[in-house]
C-alpha cells in the first residue's frame, strides 16, 4: 500500500515537516516522509527521508533511475510520537535530515537524482504488508528558514545493544517516581529492548539484583520492541496511559544497586551495577527523572552509557528523545561550601553552547524541596559566557560536609545539571577543568564569574595500586602513597573513604620523596617483600578489595573543627576532603597486565590528573624474576606416537 500527497514544486527547495504519528505497530517497516518524485508512476525516480518505527528509525532514500533500484543512507534514532523530516534540494543533489526539534538537524546523505525541475512534493506513506494500511498524522510543513547546531545529539545515540551477548539491551531503569507522590514505589519500572530487525524469544529469561521477575513461556518480543516490566503493573498502566505492561516484580530498586537479566540457563546476559553519585547521572536520585541508556556502545555496565531522562518521569515503552529545551547546555561549572570570613559560598553556571542562552526563570537549589532560587530575568549567557551567584544572593549557603546542587529550567519539569560534592577544604573552589568539562576538581584559586584555574594537586597522590594479584591471592594486595612535595606530611586520622576501608594511626608522617604501602595484609606483604618493605613504611590491615570490581579508590585527610554553640557547649566535628583518587578500568589505555598477570597499576606522573587512563601504566617486571633452567632428556618425537602408543 501507498499513498502520497503531493505539490508540484519548481527548483530548488528545502522543506520539513514533523511526523506526529505513524500507526502501523504490526509492520516494522511501514514508512512516512518528505518525498519528492519525476512521475506518478510506480517505477519513478524519487528522492526521499523517511520515518520508520522499526529499529532502522529514519533514513534517506532514493531511485536514481526510472525502473532502477531503491537505496537507502543513515540512521537515526526512532523518536516517535515526534521526528521532525527534512528534504533538501539544490539542483540535482538531494539530501536528507532528521532532528529532534526542527531547527537541529542529523545529516542522513545525500545523492544525485536526475529529476525534472517541476518535481511532485509531497508526504507519502507506505506499508509492506499486502492490503495493510498506514496512516500518519504529518504537521508543521514549512520551508526551512535557519538551521542551529546539532549540539543536542552528541548526548545520545541511537537504541541498540550494549553487549554482544544478545540483541536485548536494559534501556530504562525508574527507582524514585515523583510524578505521584501518593505513588512514588508503586511507580518503580525497568525497560528493555530488542534491537533485532525480528523477534526474540525470552521465555524463562529472568531478572535479577535488587528485582526478581521471571519471563513467562510465549514472551516473544518483537523487532524494535520496548517492554516495560514494574513493580505495580497498574498503576504504571494508569499514569502513563501504556498498553501491556509486565509484572509485578519483587524486591525494589534502590537509589544505589544492580539489576541484570539472565537466560533460561541462568547465564548473566546483561548487568547493570549502577550508583547515584558521579560518575554515574546523580539527577535520577530523587528528582524525578529515570535513568537512561542514552549511548549503548559504551556497555551497560559503565557509566558514561547513562544519561537521565529527558524529562521527569521518564519515558516508558520508547526511545527517550530530547525534547526542545532553550535553556539546555549550561551547566554547574564551579562552586564554593567552605568559605572563610572575608568570602562567601558561591554557585557559578556556564554556557558551553556555541549560541547565547537566557537563564532568566531556571532554579538553583541545594535540596529538592526548598531552598530554590530563582535566577533573575535578563539573566543572558553568550557562549562560553559565565555568571556567579553568591549565598546573600542565593538565599542559602553549601554544607562544607558535602551535599548537593541542582539546576533546573523555568518551568522545573527538567534537571539540566546536577552535582553531588564530598567534603570541601576551606577556602577552595571545586570546578570543572577545562570550563565545561564534565568531571569536577579541587581547583588552585576561586574564580566566580570567570574561567576556571588550574587543577590543585595535592603532594600526597595514590602511586600504585596491586588490585589482583597473579596468585588470585587478595592478602597479596596493596595501595601505595608517595609524597612528591618537599615538605613532610602529618597523615594522622587520614582514611580510605572509598574502595578500601582504612584508617592512619596518630603520628603517621610521609617524609618529602617518601613513600608508604597499606596493606591487606601486612604480616603477609612484609614476608612477600623484605628488606623493601619494614615496619615503618608498611601500614594495614586494610578492608575490602582494592578495584577487583572497578571500584573508586579515594583518599580523604581528617578535617577538625571546633565549635561553640548559643549555650557555651563545646563540640568538635572531623570532614573528610578528598586528597586523591582514581577509578580504574579494563583494556583501553588502562594496563594491560596489572589485571592479574602480574603487574601493578603505576601513577606515571604524581603531579598529573590520577582519574585519566594515560597517566598509569603497567609496573616493570621483566626483570624481577630470576631465570631459571628447565632440562629434559629423551628422544624428540614432535608429538608423534612411540613404541605403537
Amino acid at each position: 500500500q501507498f499513498a502520497f500527497q503531493w505539490q508540484l514544486r519548481t527548483g530548488d527547495f528545502d522543506v520539513k515537516v514533523r511526523v506526529q504519528s505513524l500507526s502501523d505497530a504490526l509492520d516494522a517497516w511501514a514508512k512516512a516522509g518528505l518525498m519528492a518524485r519525476a512521475t506518478l508512476a510506480s517505477n519513478s525516480a524519487y528522492a526521499m527521508t523517511v520515518s520508520s518505527p522499526g529499529v532502522q528509525g529514519s533514513y534517506f532514500g532514493f531511485r536514481t533511475l526510472s525502473g532502477g533500484p531503491s537505496s537507502a543512507s543513515g540512521t537515526f534514532p526512532n523518536i516517535g510520537p515526534n521526528v521532525w523530516l527534512r528534504l533538501q534540494r539544490n539542483g540535482n543533489r538531494f539530501s536528507g535530515f532528521a532532528g529532534f526539534d526542527g531547527s537541529s538537524w542529523s545529516p542522513l546523505g545525500s545523492t544525485t537524482v536526475g529529476l525534472p525541475t517541476t518535481v511532485y512534493l509531497g508526504m507519502a506513506t507506505a506499508s509492506r504488508i499486502t492490503n495493510q494500511v498506514v496512516t500518519a498524522q504529518f504537521r508543521e510543513w514549512a520551508d526551512v528558514e535557519s538551521v542551529s547546531q546539532p549540539e543536542v545529539f552528541a548526548q545520545v545515540e541511537p537504541p541498540g545493544p550494549s553487549s554482544r551477548t544478545g540483541p536485548i539491551s536494559i534501556t530504562e531503569i525508574m527507582f524514585q517516581n515523583t510524578l505521584r507522590p501518593d505513588l512514588t514505589n508503586s511507580l518503580e519500572y525497568l525497560e528493555i529492548y530488542n534491537s533485532n530487525p525480528y523477534f526474540e524469544d525470552l521465555s524463562g529469561y529472568r531478572l535479577r539484583g535488587d528485582i526478581n521477575y521471571d519471563f513467562p513461556q510465549g514472551s516473544v518480543m518483537p523487532a524494535g520492541a520496548y517492554w516495560v516490566i514494574a513493580r505495580d503493573p497498574q498503576a504504571v498502566r494508569t499514569v502513563y496511559g501504556l498498553g501491556t505492561v509486565l509484572g509485578p516484580f519483587t524486591g525494589s530498586l534502590r537509589s544505589s544497586g544492580v539489576v541484570r537479566l539472565e537466560d533460561k540457563l541462568k547465564a548473566v546476559m546483561l548487568e547493570v551495577p549502577y550508583l547515584n553519585r558521579a560518575p554515574w547521572p546523580v539527577a535520577a536520585d530523587g528528582s524525578g527523572h529515570s535513568l537512561v541508556l542514552s549511548k549503548p556502545s559504551y556497555g551497560e555496565r559503565l557509566a558514561e552509557a547513562w544519561g537521565i531522562s529527558d524529562v521527569k518521569g521518564g519515558s516508558p515503552g520508547r526511545f527517550d528523545a530530547p525534547g526542545v529545551e532553550p535553556q539546555r547546555g549550561v551547566v554547574i561549572n564551579e562552586f564554593l561550601a567552605n568559605s572563610d570570613a572575608l568570602r562567601e559560598d558561591f554557585v557559578e553556571l556556564y554556557n558551553r553552547r556555541s549560541h547565547p542562552v537566557d537563564v532568566s526563570g531556571a532554579w538553583l537549589s541545594d535540596s529538592l524541596t526548598t531552598n530554590f532560587f530563582r535566577i533573575p530575568d535578563g539573566t543572558i549567557l553568550a557562549p562560553g559566557g559565565f555568571v556567579s551567584f553568591t549565598q546573600s544572593q542565593l538565599g542559602f549557603g553549601l554544607s562544607a560536609g558535602g551535599e548537593a546542587i541542582y539546576f533546573q529550567n523555568r518551568s522545573r519539569t527538567r534537571v539540566l545539571d546536577a552535582i553531588r560534592f564530598d567534603a570541601q577544604r576551606p577556602d577552595l573552589s571545586s570546578g570543572r577543568f577545562p570550563d565545561g568539562a564534565s568531571e569536577f576538581h579541587p581547583l588552585k584559586s576561586t574564580t566566580p564569574g570567570a574561567r576556571n584555574a588550574a587543577l590543585l594537586i595535592h603532594d600526597i597522590a595514590i602511586n600504585e595500586i596491586m588490585y589482583k594479584p597473579i596468585t588470585g591471592d587478595d592478602d597479596d594486595g596493596y595501595v601505595e602513597l608517595h609524597n612528591h612535595g618537599t615538605l613532610p606530611v602529618n597523615m594522622s586520622g587520614w582514611r580510605f573513604v572509598s574502595g578500601i576501608g582504612y584508617e592512619f594511626p596518630a603520628g603517621t608522617v610521609l617524609e618529602a620523596g617518601g613513600y608508604l604501602v597499606v596493606a591487606r595484609n601486612r604480616t603477609n606483604l612484609l614476608a612477600r617483600y623484605p628488606g623493601v618493605l619494614t615496619a615503618q613504611n608498611t601500614y594495614g590491615n586494610y578492608a575490602g578489595r582494592p578495584t577487583r570490581d572497578l571500584r573508586r579508590i579515594a583518599l580523604a585527610m581528617r578535617l577538625t573543627q571546633i565549635a561553640t554553640n548559643t549555650s557555651g557547649v563545646v563540640s568538635t566535628n572531623h570532614t573528610y576532603p578528598i586528597v586523591d583518587e582514581v577509578t580504574s578500568g579494563r583494556g583501553g589505555r588502562w594496563g594491560q597486565w596489572a589485571n592479574g598477570d602480574g603487574s601493578s597499576l603505576e601513577l606515571r606522573d604524581p603531579k598529573s590528573n590520577k582519574r585519566l587512563a594515560y597517566n598509569w601504566g603497567d609496573s616493570d617486571e621483566t626483570r624481577k624474576a630470576p631465570w631459571t633452567l628447565i632440562e629434559a632428556t629423551g628422544l624428540v618425537d614432535n608429538g608423534a606416537p612411540q613404541d605403537g602408543t
